[in-house]
């Protein structure tokens, strides 16, 4: 038996061993929590993570870091630190895993010579930085898909930003996948991202400004319109299933009244387009176009122009003459009007007026332009191929559709 003050300091101590035990698990427990919660590193030779970043790769900074202090801890290696401990030490301080980082010093290793022409292995930072350039995937599919890259850069060209990236890909291999023939093809958010990384000689700024779609606003109790209001119009005519269904505006150049006038006109199944150049903004010049038209079209005037959706525009106020042929009291088409302040009622017309300005600005008087101009201008929109026509071209369609009366 222990003497009675023995036993005292004895209990003492292991009280003392005990709480100081207690006291560091704690602050373990602390560091481990505060640690995770910050998201920083935690290694030990048991257990190792890293918090590089997914797919992302070394900067040409990191690689010199790496050769000065790989190559350093190799010339003056002592027992104090292993290897794997160095190179645990090393992946943390470059934000990488320690299998990425053995991958990375096994490509840069490089024999030298000594002066005395004995041999030496460093980790040459060059050399793994060429090696890394040559194996990353992106950079590789950009050479292979060089030749369909160029093929979508002149057709953007031709078509002058009327066709947005995404049509002209679909398009090529959609409906032109002879011209892409054992070509390696990237997809349109591929390309898209070589545009953002300056890799081609398309920037940002050439292409095509994003419509913004916005949603619809609840219908609501309109005034009654001058005409037949849309509200009227057939199902058929709706949903676009049936030829010969077209919507109507005006586009001016300038604020003039002695300025002409473009009359505008879309297919609504084809997406066709056309612009007439008038006199004026008035209801008798747009009236005077509408009997151009049927003198163009002769007796297939009717199958071709079944009805026209207008605006309520002042220049559309003789509607009643414009649905009866010229002269007589025989109906040739039938108008229908939107409903007020509703463009997207005629929302083909509204973006197919878009692409005009791209050849037309706003704010240039229209007697500048010249109807050889102007036909040109349409000509090239209906060439463009248009997603919503699963990439063919409205020319292609509308010829079609002639052909079938």
């Amino acid at each position: 038996m222990c003497p009675p003050g023995k036993e005292k300091k004895k209990t003492k101590y292991f009280s003392f061993l005990l709480h100081s035990t207690i006291e560091v698990h704690n602050n373990i427990l602390y560091n481990l929590i505060t640690t995770k919660n910050q998201k920083e590193i935690i290694m030990n030779t048991i257990n190792y993570t890293s918090n590089k970043e997914k797919n992302k790769h070394l900067s040409l900074t990191d690689l010199r870091y790496i050769e000065r202090e790989y190559n350093n801890f190799i010339k003056t290696r002592t027992k104090k630190q292993s290897k794997v401990e160095f190179m645990k030490s090393l992946a943390i301080s470059v934000h990488t895993c320690l299998s990425n980082l053995y991958n990375i010093i096994k490509a840069g290793l490089v024999e030298l010579i000594n002066s005395n022409l004995t041999k030496r292995i460093e980790f040459s930072s060059d050399v793994a930085y060429d090696h890394r350039q040559t194996i990353i995937p992106n950079n590789s599919k950009f050479l292979k898909t060089a030749d369909f890259i160029d093929i979508v850069i002149q057709r953007f060209k031709r078509m002058k930003g009327l066709e947005s990236i995404e049509t002209i890909i679909n398009s090529l291999k959609t409906n032109d996948s002879h011209l892409i023939k054992n070509m390696e093809t990237i997809s349109v958010k591929t390309f898209y991202n070589y545009v953002n990384q300056g890799l081609l000689e398309i920037k940002r700024m050439d292409l095509p400004i994003a419509v913004k779609r916005k949603k619809h606003p609840e219908k609501k109790e309109y005034l009654k319109t001058k005409g037949t209001s849309i509200s009227e119009r057939p199902i058929w005519i709706n949903d676009r299933s049936e030829f010969g269904h077209w919507e109507g505006d005006s586009v001016i150049g300038i604020k003039d009244k002695k300025d002409q006038s473009l009359f505008t006109l879309v297919e609504r199944k084809t997406r066709f387009y056309i612009a007439i150049k008038v006199k004026d903004k008035t209801a008798t010049s747009i009236y005077r176009a509408i009997n151009k038209l049927e003198k163009q079209y002769g007796n297939n005037f009717s199958k071709v122009f079944k009805s026209i959706t207008f605006d309520n525009g002042q220049e559309f106020s003789r509607f009643k003459d414009i649905e009866k042929k010229k002269g007589t009291h025989q109906q040739r088409t039938t108008v229908y009007f939107a409903h007020p302040y509703s463009s997207w009622e005629r929302g083909s017309n509204e973006r197919h007026n878009k692409f005009l300005r791209f050849f037309i600005k706003k704010g240039t008087p229209i007697r500048e332009y010249s109807n050889d101009y102007i036909n040109y201008a349409c000509n090239m929109i209906n060439m463009m191929h248009k997603k919503v026509l699963n990439y063919k071209s409205s020319q292609s369609l509308y010829n079609l559709e002639l052909s079938k009366l």
